[in-house]
């Protein structure tokens, strides 16, 4: 089973979800012949790699090793 992408014009978001679950979606603009992208989510709990920002630690000092 694969991800899906539904358009959803009347909203102007695009939807990814999978096997009926959502999994995030993306916003957009029309602005005449430009698709300008506004906002991007996926929730939490569906960040994975390639999907959403990846969780990270932060190092306070700046520096590894």
């Amino acid at each position: 089973m694969g991800m899906d992408i539904t358009h959803e014009p009347d909203a102007n978001r695009y939807v990814l979800s999978e096997g009926g679950e959502f999994l995030g979606e993306v916003e957009y603009q029309v602005q005449g012949t430009t698709l300008l992208l506004v906002r991007a989510e996926v929730p939490i709990r569906q960040t994975r790699p390639r999907l959403g920002y990846p969780p990270h630690q932060r190092n306070p000092g700046g520096h590894s090793g």
